[in-house]
């Protein structure tokens, strides 16, 4: 078990005691098509966890939304947020309608998170959408143990 962080004062904290980490996993297929990839699908799955950073984490063009709940949480640590910034990053802007005689990302990506997504990764995955409007989007999550 992880020990409390003694910075920590559960008084600064909204809704109760200090944080703790919980490692989050989010697990991606996907089968995808685009012109500028060629005539056959691409079909690819990611694996992440959350505050395992790569290098599209700086370079994503997806916005991380602090959350009043928590606001010491850095939402673009989350796995989900981390997992589709990747993919915006290596797909790059072919997927807009705006790209430029590419043609839009077609295809299906499904997306599975060990637990429930935070707010910050809903308006992540819907700009994920906006970006990449003709790409299906499906999206699971394991429920929590103990919950209603």
């Amino acid at each position: 078990h992880r020990r409390e962080d003694p910075r920590e004062d559960p008084s600064s904290t909204v809704f109760g005691g200090p944080t703790k980490h919980k490692r989050v996993f989010s697990y991606a297929e996907f089968r995808i098509q685009c012109s500028h990839f060629g005539p056959e699908p691409v079909e690819g799955a990611m694996l992440q966890e959350n505050g395992a950073r790569g290098v599209a984490a700086q370079d994503s063009p997806l916005l991380a939304v602090p959350l009043p709940i928590n606001v010491r949480v850095d939402r673009s640590a989350c796995s989900e947020f981390l997992l589709l910034s990747e993919l915006c990053v290596a797909w790059g802007s072919r997927g807009s309608l705006e790209a430029s005689g590419t043609g839009p990302i077609t295809g299906t990506l499904r997306l599975y998170s060990t637990g429930p997504s935070c707010l910050s990764c809903l308006a992540a995955l819907w700009q994920f959408r906006l970006r990449f409007p003709e790409l299906r989007l499906e999206v699971a999550f394991a429920v929590l143990q103990g919950a209603l």
